[in-house]
């Protein structure tokens, strides 16, 4: 009944989430699809590329004035609201970074403990030889 209904509707917005999320979800009603082609000049034919919902509105210039909007997702953000892109990688030139867009920030920091780990045993393993060394000095007086 009641119950039922009501799973089905959660399962209905985690649905509608997961597609807002991967930038499919439902489209304002003046939007349309546009198919985005590529010709191929090898196979000599149009090979369809995506689809990008696109709406455009024509205002008078007195409301142009009345409600500004910044350019992209600059303030204000408004009419219409653009929300920020959803999955894209971050760029930039220190490779930490990068490894944690790549394997998630977890994994990195699994690695990074690993790789201090390793550097604490390989400088016991050269201190331990000073240290033997040391010790048979001081035993030998």
């Amino acid at each position: 009944g009641e119950e039922e209904e009501e799973e089905e509707e959660a399962d209905e917005d985690a649905l509608n989430a997961l597609w807002d999320a991967i930038g499919m979800g439902k489209i304002a009603e003046d939007a349309q699809w546009l198919k985005m082609m590529y010709h191929n000049a090898k196979r000599k034919r149009l090979e369809p590329k995506g689809k990008l919902a696109v709406s455009i509105q024509i205002v008078p210039w007195a409301e142009v004035e009345a409600r500004p909007v910044g350019n992209a997702q600059d303030d204000p953000n408004t009419n219409p609201f653009l929300p920020p892109p959803v999955g894209r990688m971050s760029f930039s030139f220190n490779p930490l970074s990068i490894l944690k867009e790549l394997i998630g920030p977890e994994t990195v920091i699994c690695i990074i403990c690993i790789c201090c780990c390793v550097m604490c045993l390989f400088a016991l393993m050269f201190l331990g030889q000073y240290y033997v060394t040391a010790y048979t000095m001081i035993q030998s007086f």
